[in-house]
């Protein structure tokens, strides 16, 4: 999948919202990587997710049809199931082949309050 966002590409975030759905971008601070990411919400908290032979479960379901891709090929941590505990989110960023996101231990589930905005469009 083409990337929607790319390295160093500016963004306007909307710093007010306290709401966070699947589907929007975000930009969150990482600090383990000791940088803020741009990446898709794909599970909220209460969630439970699992990627299983390149698909995207959420809650036990393959997830729509949008975020099913065959790059996804590297399940991490969400080889086994994830639950999401209050104020977590998964992320997964766009081009799935080369994006560094939720699947990995160092980024995991991001809390709420390392989320910085959600990417306006």
């Amino acid at each position: 999948m083409e990337p929607s966002y790319h390295n160093w590409q500016m963004v306007l975030l909307d710093k007010h919202t306290s709401h966070y759905g699947c589907g929007d971008v975000v930009a969150f601070r990482c600090e383990e990587l000791g940088a803020v990411l741009v990446k898709r919400i794909v599970a909220v908290p209460g969630d439970t997710v699992q990627i299983e032979d390149g698909i995207l479960y959420k809650n036990g379901l393959p997830a729509e049809e949008s975020l099913i891709k065959e790059y996804l090929t590297y399940a991490g941590i969400a080889e086994r199931p994830v639950v999401l505990a209050e104020g977590e989110y998964f992320l997964l960023g766009d081009n799935y082949g080369e994006s560094k996101d939720s699947r990995y231990e160092e980024i995991g589930c991001v809390r709420k309050e390392d989320i910085l905005g959600k990417v306006l469009p």
